[in-house]
């Protein structure tokens, strides 16, 4: 998820993908070989195979309740881009090694929109190739001495998508309390929290629990009592129109299980659960977690009571299969205060 201010429009955007963003491999300036042998051909094109990019409304909701949700603009575009071996690699004995050889083949799906007077974009794209789409597809300048018209992309603290660790214990909450979330016209509930990765307070330990039910694991109990930082949870969502699965981090990164994930099917499955997920799922759920704050119905007092009863959850845990009885934690209560 990554956003540009306004000086951006979409229909700058659209001018922007259009440009020509090939690369020179600049060790290769000496050598006499074919122009395309010595550059990298990075573009944006249009999926469906045509020549023209355009900006397209979004028709339809997904939810069929949503009204949000209608006529959203959006682009929707795939980036093709190289990279290469470095010239210790791709030179052997003082001959350039074959294209096929050096050059190597990447893409990506896009989906740009507007919200709020930002412009955002949401990439379908492999990890480690998401800084290579910013650097090859995104910076782009009319002249050398011109500043970059993409201008800096945001990508970490995104404004209005950075999650707190507190909001992955509230949705713990109410998997635990198997309550609904309430959204302005609907409800959704976390039907299940199956991997959540956390940090200690000092930042040396990394907790990573992984299974159905978390709240069932021991391991993770103990790291819950302890009010560890949260930075990322494998969540479903779920309503009568909409289930959504995968991993959330506390940039709004989701990443989509597509096995466990389904939604009405209106424009393009990328781009349906791009539009539904950061347009209307986060938002909402951000306003349901900053309602129940205001009206105390969660607060640091609730945290606290929940984190307690998830420690003594795992003590019993640990109890039974340790075959520990309570005089044996008193002894050892007793023991520790002398």
């Amino acid at each position: 998820m990554e956003d540009r201010k306004k000086e951006l429009t979409l229909e700058k955007v659209l001018e922007l993908l259009n440009k020509n963003y090939n690369q020179k491999i600049k060790y290769l300036d000496g050598y006499e070989i074919e122009e395309n042998d010595k550059t990298l051909n990075n573009k944006w094109i249009n999926p469906d195979g045509s020549n023209k990019l355009e900006i397209k409304n979004h028709k339809k909701n997904c939810d069929g309740n949503n009204n949000d949700l209608e006529n959203i603009k959006y682009i929707y575009t795939k980036g093709l881009f190289e990279t290469n071996l470095s010239e210790e690699r791709a030179i052997v004995n003082g001959k350039v090694l074959p294209r096929e050889s050096r050059v190597f083949n990447h893409s990506c799906e896009a989906c740009f929109f507007e919200i709020k007077e930002a412009i955002y974009v949401v990439l379908k794209v492999n990890s480690t190739d998401e800084s290579k789409v910013r650097n090859k597809l995104m910076k782009y300048r009319n002249n050398p001495n011109e500043k970059d018209i993409w201008g800096k992309v945001k990508y970490n603290k995104v404004d209005n998508y950075e999650i707190d660790s507190k909001f992955f214990y509230w949705l713990l909450y109410k998997k635990d309390k198997v309550e609904e979330i309430e959204f302005e016209t609907e409800k959704i509930r976390v039907l299940d929290i199956s991997q959540v990765l956390e940090e200690d307070k000092y930042e040396l330990y990394t907790t990573h629990s992984m299974g159905e039910d978390i709240l069932g694991s021991t391991s993770a109990l103990s790291a819950f009592s302890e009010s560890q930082k949260i930075n990322k949870t494998g969540v479903i969502f779920v309503n009568q129109d909409v289930q959504i699965a995968g991993l959330l981090d506390i940039n709004s990164v989701f990443f989509i299980d597509n096995d466990k994930s389904k939604i009405e099917i209106n424009e393009n499955e990328f781009v349906d659960f791009a539009i539904y997920i950061y347009t209307y799922l986060i938002p909402q759920l951000f306003k349901a977690w900053y309602e129940e704050k205001e009206s105390s119905k969660w607060d640091d007092k609730l945290l606290k009571s929940l984190t307690k009863k998830w420690a003594i959850n795992a003590i019993l845990n640990l109890s039974k299969i340790n075959d520990i009885s309570l005089d044996e934690i008193d002894e050892a209560m007793n023991l520790d205060e002398e």
